[in-house]
């Protein structure tokens, strides 16, 4: 039997959840750590289900896990961090998502790694597990590992490029005293998605002394139930508060903040237009929310983001400059066809919007093939002297090759009407469809 260490040297809480499917093993992982000095804090919502005779188990058959039951909690996961982060014991505190899981050599060598470097802070890439087919995908350094040292502390001034990544606060060990001492919290909110934003911002930049460890151990279960970043369970209301508060404590205008400037913009804004450009559904409320949001931003602050292509940057101004012409260029289906167009046109002439909103128009295709035809006639029976005793030689030979012209015109006219109506039709159905 495992025995409680007098001091341990890592605090590992473990928020549990709303369901019990995957917590079995990821409590497995973290009890059979090479590191023994370690203690496992579950906090969990007080139910007396499925869930707290797991706990209960671990708890009577470990003397390394404390378990706190606590009604208040249900619906906040923030709110479990910080009850366990309040009674951890330990040098060092770590944080497990009760969905996944991690290698087990994990807190050995952070902690290795830690006392060596006199690291507040020891963060490592990690894993995207797919519960599916068991496969896993290190997706997570590939540009960290360009942009900052390793092995050796550094402050997130000096290299931003953390905070450009995903907030992944769970594949990390901090310092609890620094971390209590700097007053780093989760936010104590419903929900569990974005809860860990402030808290990752706040650690890096009052904490201090940084090591990356190259090595990734924490397997992310990105496609759980309780994932907040599947479809289903994205709330960008939510993601672009906690991002404004960011901005509130570490505001882009203020000389001191200058170098996290580039990481603010590329993480929070590309992070969301992303999901935007993926075609997920967005309400009027939200939209405006992410525009208000990008205006804090100056234009050549956006221009600055991380990891971000020029395309993106741009488009990243565009939004911020003029919001309506963007989502009708980039989110058609999310606008009306009217208004979507003549927002994608600026402020053009009103006929040029006319004309483009009579492209839209489905029935436009059938009139100009109509008028095709119709011009079309005119011109042979013209050429064929039709009209030879009402009209003079002199005017039927330039009437039918305007006849003519106006009616090879209409071919490129009906082409743009069908395609008009076909991409209407395309947004409609898209629309319908929730994406």
């Amino acid at each position: 039997m495992n025995e409680r260490a007098e001091r341990p040297k890592v605090s590992v809480v473990i928020p549990v959840g709303n369901e019990d499917k995957y917590l079995v093993r990821c409590l497995e992982s973290v009890v059979k750590q090479t590191l023994r000095e370690i203690e496992i804090i579950l906090v969990d919502d007080g139910e007396r289900d499925r869930r707290r005779e797991i706990v209960d188990f671990y708890e009577q058959t470990d003397p390394r896990v404390v378990a706190i039951h606590e009604s208040g909690l249900k619906a906040s996961f923030g709110a479990k961090v910080n009850r366990g982060l309040d009674r951890a014991a330990g040098e060092f505190v770590a944080i497990v998502e009760p969905d996944d899981f991690i290698g087990a050599e994990m807190y050995e060598r952070m902690y290795e790694c830690a006392a060596r470097t006199g690291a507040n802070i020891v963060k490592t890439p990690f894993y995207n597990y797919e519960s599916k087919d068991n496969s896993q995908v290190d997706k997570s350094r590939g540009f960290i590992n360009t942009n900052v040292p390793k092995g050796k502390p550094f402050s997130i001034f000096q290299f931003p490029h953390l905070l450009a990544m995903p907030p992944s606060v769970w594949s990390a060990i901090y310092r609890t005293e620094e971390l209590r001492r700097q007053n780093v919290r989760f936010a104590e909110e419903p929900g569990a998605g974005y809860a860990d934003n402030c808290f990752y911002v706040d650690a890096y930049v009052r904490m201090g002394r940084i090591v990356w460890l190259n090595e990734p151990f924490y397997r992310w279960r990105v496609s759980s139930e309780t994932d907040p970043d599947q479809p289903r369970n994205w709330d960008r209301t939510a993601m672009l508060e906690r991002w404004g508060r960011n901005l509130d404590m570490y505001p882009p205008d203020a000389a001191e903040n200058k170098a996290l400037v580039p990481a603010f913009a590329e993480r929070a804004c590309s992070a969301i237009l992303e999901r935007y450009m993926e075609g997920w559904t967005f309400d009027e409320k939200q939209y405006a929310a992410l525009a208000a949001y990008l205006r804090r931003f100056s234009e050549k602050q956006l221009q600055s983001a991380l990891r971000l292509s020029e395309k993106r940057r741009k488009m990243l101004v565009q939004c911020r400059k003029d919001p309506d012409r963007f989502r009708a260029i980039y989110f058609p289906s999310s606008v009306p066809a009217g208004k979507a167009l003549s927002a994608k046109i600026g402020r053009r002439p009103a006929w040029v919007k006319q004309l483009y909103l009579l492209l839209a128009d489905g029935n436009s295709a059938a009139a100009v093939f109509r008028w095709s035809a119709y011009l079309l006639l005119m011109a042979l029976a013209v050429r064929m002297g039709t009209f030879g005793g009402l009209l003079p030689e002199a005017v039927c030979g330039p009437l039918a090759l305007i006849c003519g012209v106006l009616s090879v015109l209409c071919v490129p006219v009906m082409i743009g009407c069908l395609w008009a109506g076909a991409r209407q039709r395309k947004q409609q159905e898209n629309q319908a469809a929730g994406r």
